[in-house]
């Protein structure tokens, strides 16, 4: 489930020329930041301060070095995420608790999304709604056709994307949904703690309040609904994409009354809500399919 990490680590000069010589990275402290990367991991030292970063994907990491697996589109289990905390902190010499995690944090889950084509389904995702409404963007690709939205939120950003494409992996539907904390002090809001560490993550615990902030997050966004059985009449699909897209909510605002914008709403929120929660929806069974990986990921 944790991706993207960002480890901060005091060491002395002397750790760090023992880590250089069992990693076989460039020996010696000559400059006043010094980079070297570990399969997939970056390690920056801070000698002037004595500080170890160590930051990128601790998913691909384990999959390299434990799985001999390039790429992050299996599941990443807690004790697998254990195994790899222990293999890092072993070789750093360092005790898992003296380590600090950083705002680079992602953390989401691999799900199939079969029958439907997934950039299809991602496409559906229009936007995010708590105390404001953030719409999802199209993320431009490198090269291609692109495959993933992002919504965004002043601590943090949901990712959705085909997993399938940004993996090489064909005839088979990954989407890919997560969360990228930008800002710490969301990481700490979310686990309701200060200082946050290795030891910190490595728990049960922590991975279900993780787990549950997937879960909320998923149902807070607002997606047309993937209604296959039955047709949708054209007015409840105005009345939908009018409740779910923020710019058609934005436009509609400029041209009523606050009185006639908040009927009108209400209305369309009735109308979104018969059809998103349809048993029929595709979307709920995705959200069960999501629900399910609790027991893969963390049991």
């Amino acid at each position: 489930m944790i991706d993207n990490i960002k480890i901060k680590v005091k060491i002395s000069e002397s750790q760090y020329n023992r880590v250089c010589e069992w990693l076989n990275f460039k020996p010696g402290i000559d400059a006043d930041k010094i980079y070297n990367n570990y399969f997939n991991l970056r390690f920056g030292y801070y000698p002037n301060i004595q500080q170890l970063i160590i930051e990128n994907s601790i998913h691909k990491f384990y999959n390299r070095v434990f799985e001999n697996i390039d790429g992050n589109y299996t599941d990443f289990t807690l004790t697998q995420f254990h195994t790899a905390c222990h293999y890092i902190c072993s070789l750093l010499e360092v005790d898992m608790a003296e380590t600090l995690i950083g705002s680079k944090f992602e953390f989401g889950v691999n799900v199939n999304t079969c029958p439907y084509n997934t950039f299809s389904l991602i496409c559906k995702w229009l936007s995010h709604a708590t105390t404001h409404i953030n719409e999802f963007y199209t993320v431009p690709p490198f090269t291609g056709k692109p495959f993933q939205r992002t919504s965004y939120s002043s601590d943090y950003k949901i990712k959705v994307y085909d997993k399938s494409i940004q993996a090489k992996i064909y005839n088979k539907e990954i989407l890919r949904y997560e969360i990228v904390v930008t800002e710490i002090r969301k990481l700490k809001q979310i686990l309701s703690c200060g200082q946050i560490s290795l030891d910190t993550l490595a728990n049960h615990h922590t991975w279900a309040i993780l787990f549950n902030f997937l879960l909320t997050t998923y149902q807070q966004v607002r997606k047309i609904p993937q209604i296959a059985s039955t047709a949708i009449s054209q007015s409840d699909i105005t009345s939908i994409y009018s409740y779910c897209c923020a710019l058609m909510r934005h436009d509609m605002q400029s041209v009523l009354t606050k009185y006639h914008f908040t009927k009108l709403n209400s209305i369309n929120k009735k109308i979104y809500d018969i059809h998103n929660k349809s048993p029929d929806n595709f979307f709920n069974e995705l959200f069960k399919r999501i629900k399910e990986k609790e027991k893969v990921l963390i049991t």
